[in-house]
Order: C-alpha cells, then sequence, then structure tokens
C-alpha cells in the first residue's frame, strides 16, 4: 500500500467536506443578513473562515499530489475510512462553536453525516441558522456519499474510481462508466429533492424549512430545523394530507436502489418495479398492517388514529428515515419491538437507507429453503435459480451470512452496553438498532444527559452501519497486522 496514495486521495475527499462546510456556512450568513437575524452569526462567520483556510491547504495539497491516486481496494479501504473519520471531527466544529460540548458536537456531527437523525439537542428551533442548515446538508451529503460526491467533482474520465466507489458500501452501476454513474446518482438525487421541497411549500412549510426537511427526507436522514419536527408541523400547516403523503412517499424513493431510479429516468417503466424492489413493498405493506394492529390492540388507538401512526412510523423505521409524528417513549413493547424490525431490514441496496437491506434478507431466507429442500428432495432434483434477480453462488451466499452475523453481533454487544447503563432492554434494543440502521428514531434514550458511554457505543453503531461494517473491519484487521510486524521488527 502506498502512504502517498492514500494521503493525495485523502485530500480531495477532505477538500470536498470543508468546501461542503464552506458553502452552508456561506449560505447561512446571507440567509441571516437577508432576513435580519444577528443570533449565531458570529459562528457563521467563525465557521466560514475556519473551512476557507482548511480549504486552501488541502487545495495546495491536492494540487501538488496530482499524480498520485489509489490503485488497489485495500488503499481505497484506508482513504474511505480515514475520511468518514477525520471528517466526523471536522464537521462537528459548528456545533462546537455554537456551544455543545466535544462529544455531543462529535455525535451530532456523526449522526447527520451516517443520515441518522438521532440528537441530542432538544430546542433545535432556538438554534442558529447555520446550525439547522447545516445539520440537513450534513444528511444529505453524507446520505449521497462522500465518496460520491468527490468522485463527481474531481475524478477524470479513465481515473480508477470503482475501488473507492465500492469502498463506501455501494457496487451498482447505472451507467457505461462509474463516472457516469456517480453524475447520474447526483442528478437523480438533486431532481428528487427540489419536488420534495416544492411539495412542502405548498403543503404550508416555511421555504427553509421546506429545503431542509426535503434534504433530510430524500437522505433519509430525520433531522429537522423545526423543534417537534412533523409533529409540530402537523398543527402549522394548512395541509397536513398533503405533507403526510409527500413525506411517505419521499421516504420510500429515498430506501429505493438507484438502479430502478436509473430505469425511471431513462424511460424503462417495465422495468422499474425490480424484485427487489417488490420484496421491500411487500415487507413494507406487511409491516405497517402488523404495527397498525399493534397501536389498535396494545396502544388502545382509535382506528384512524392508528392507521395514521402506524403506517408513517413503520415506513420511516424501514426507510431509516427517523421522522416521527407522535413520542414513541409511551408505545407499547410490541409497538416497539416491531419498528425495531423495520429499521433492523432497512431499504434497498444502493439506496440511502440503512439496515441489513431487503436483498441480503431475501438471499438468506432463499438459502435456508434451499437447505431445507436438499434435505427433503431426492438428491440431484433441486434446481437452483436466480434470487431477487441475482446469481448466486457459495460465496455470495457466504458473505452475506458473515455481513449478517457481523451486524447481530455488533448489535446485541452495544445493546449490551445500554442496558448496563440502566436503560430497559427493549429500549436499549430499540435504540441501538436505530443507531446501526442509520435510522433516528428515538424511545427517549438519546439525549444530553445520556450517559459518555452510551454517547459512544451510539457513535460506533452510526458509523459501523453507514460503511456496513466490512471497511471498519478491514482497516482494524490491517491495522492490527501492521502493529504486529512491527512488534515483530522492534523484538528480533
Amino acid at each position: 500500500m502506498s502512504t502517498l496514495n492514500v494521503f493525495a486521495s485523502l485530500t480531495r475527499t477532505l477538500l470536498t467536506v470543508s468546501l461542503t462546510l464552506l458553502a452552508t456556512s456561506v449560505a447561512s450568513i446571507i440567509i441571516s443578513v437577508f432576513e435580519g437575524i444577528h443570533q449565531g452569526l458570529s459562528v457563521s462567520i467563525l465557521t466560514s473562515i475556519i473551512a476557507a483556510v482548511v480549504s486552501l491547504f488541502l487545495w495546495i495539497a491536492s494540487r501538488r499530489l496530482t499524480e498520485y491516486g489509489i490503485t488497489t481496494y485495500i488503499e481505497a479501504i484506508y482513504v474511505v475510512v480515514l475520511t468518514w473519520l477525520i471528517s466526523s471531527f471536522f464537521c462537528a466544529i459548528p456545533f462546537k462553536l455554537a456551544g455543545l460540548d466535544f462529544l455531543d458536537s462529535v455525535f451530532e456531527a456523526v449522526s447527520g453525516l451516517t443520515g441518522t437523525g438521532l440528537t441530542v439537542i432538544s430546542n433545535i428551533s432556538a438554534w442558529p441558522i447555520l446550525i439547522r442548515l447545516w445539520r440537513s446538508v450534513l444528511q444529505w451529503f453524507g446520505e449521497m456519499g462522500i465518496i460520491v460526491i468527490t468522485l463527481a467533482i474531481f475524478s477524470k474520465p479513465g481515473s480508477p474510481i470503482m475501488y473507492l466507489y465500492v469502498a463506501e458500501g455501494r457496487e451498482e452501476r447505472l451507467s457505461v462508466t462509474m463516472l457516469r454513474t456517480v453524475k447520474l446518482m447526483l442528478r437523480i438525487y438533486l431532481v428528487y429533492t427540489i419536488i420534495c421541497a416544492m411539495l412542502y411549500i405548498i403543503s404550508g412549510v416555511d421555504a427553509f424549512d421546506a429545503i431542509c426537511l426535503a434534504m433530510s427526507t430524500i437522505a433519509t436522514g430525520g433531522f429537522s430545523p423545526i423543534t417537534g419536527g412533523f409533529q409540530a408541523l402537523r398543527h402549522i400547516v394548512h395541509s397536513w394530507p398533503l405533507l403526510y403523503a409527500s413525506c411517505i412517499v419521499f421516504m420510500l424513493i429515498g430506501a429505493f436502489n438507484f438502479r430502478d431510479h436509473a430505469r425511471l429516468f431513462t424511460g424503462r417503466f417495465r422495468e422499474f418495479f425490480s424484485p427487489e424492489l417488490k420484496l421491500f413493498l411487500a415487507i413494507c405493506s406487511v409491516l405497517s398492517v402488523l404495527t397498525v394492529l399493534s397501536y389498535l390492540y396494545y396502544g388502545h388507538k382509535p382506528l384512524l388514529d392508528a392507521l395514521e401512526l402506524g403506517v408513517f412510523h413503520t415506513i420511516s423505521a424501514i426507510t431509516t428515515t427517523g421522522f416521527q409524528i407522535a413520542s414513541l417513549c409511551k408505545c407499547s413493547d410490541m409497538t416497539k419491538l416491531l419498528l425495531t424490525i423495520a429499521m433492523i431490514i432497512g431499504g434497498c441496496t444502493c439506496s440511502t437507507a440503512g439496515g441489513i437491506k431487503v436483498l441480503r434478507l431475501g438471499v438468506f431466507f432463499k438459502s435456508l429453503s434451499w437447505n431445507i429442500q436438499e434435505v427433503i428432495k431426492p438428491r440431484g432434483t433441486l434446481i437452483r435459480r436466480v434470487a431477487l434477480g441475482m446469481k448466486l453462488d457459495l460465496e455470495n451466499i457466504v458473505r452475506i451470512f458473515q455481513f449478517m452475523l457481523l451486524y447481530f453481533t455488533i448489535l446485541i454487544v452495544l445493546t449490551a452496553v445500554l442496558v448496563a447503563s440502566g436503560y430497559k432492554l427493549v429500549d436499549s434494543l430499540f435504540e441501538v438498532a436505530s443507531a446501526l440502521g442509520c435510522a433516528g428514531l428515538s424511545v427517549g434514550v438519546t439525549r444530553m444527559t445520556m450517559p459518555i458511554q452510551c454517547k459512544i457505543a451510539l457513535i460506533i453503531a452510526m458509523l459501523m452501519g453507514r460503511l456496513e461494517i466490512v471497511p471498519w473491519m478491514i482497516a482494524l484487521g490491517g491495522l492490527i497486522e501492521g502493529m504486529r510486524r512491527a512488534w515483530k521488527s522492534a523484538f528480533k
């Protein structure tokens, strides 16, 4: 592995992050001046100065290292892992300048970048415009992918960018070349964001809040610039049904595979409903019905309230968006468990949603079905077919089983940390599943007064979930191997 290759690529990815912070802070200054709001203006100005200085340094460094770039998959892994680690601290700067302590600032930045939406800020409406805007920008930017946006800006045709693209948790190719794939993804993402924002404005949401909410919705993030989020908006907007329906539709859209969106955008309408998408919608329907029944039977809600709450919260959970229209603190344990299952499953592959993903779940049950049939049916009569449009061999099945084993192991270990800190098992499982699935729904565990070890556990879960665990394991393995070799060399 070449250190220069890693460093050169790292300067470009971090330059994208710093430029994003610079653009956001400048935008917040313009909005503050235009609206005549002076609260937090100093935070925006100081942030823009810091971001400008860092951007200049990174731009100079990247210019001097133009001839260097990643050439292997392991180099790409290190670039992605280091980018996300360093960005978590760098993106925390505005929160720290606005008054949050260090750990809470990092927590908020990680929650934004990973598109999770868990927050330690209780009254966001009282915070500076920069913070309210930055949280939504973080989710839009982070869920699209730091690497993806960097590739769209800095990569040239013919650059070996596939490694970086895959290392950040994506494998689907939407066009002939990777560069065209990245640009198509960005175009789809931007179009949906604009449409979503327009519908929110028509519903009666303030333009600034609508844009912020649209970015969070498409990113399946869950941050809101308004205290109480959709729970508060339902009493403010003049068209709650339109806002409600728009949010559900675009949460679902955010959880669809980008390949399906590409088919829609290129006129291949018959191919839009892929096998994975059909399974995802079927799971959404089943879980929605079960959650509605849970609200009816265990929550003793009227039918219309149960329908409204059950459908919205199920879609919010399975798309790993994290919006809430009512508090989940006092929900029945059955409702919490159903929403936990939804957050663990998550959306489609190559989407902004988290979780283990529907494709993996489908392959998991299909392979179990094959194993059972092999025992029941006569030898040689079982024909293994393609599952959900994916050709399956033993290697693919093993990788999926390994990922799911890692996922549930981390889920159990981090849940144990919260239980040991005094929280109920169901609430602990819910909160960790929300963090690991990058969902953002909360039953009240996540707050500023939460013990330090719980905040760290949730930060780990969010970062693990966003990059789908494996890159972190590879990077950790490489670090341990390097330390082992250094130890051997020192004591030869």
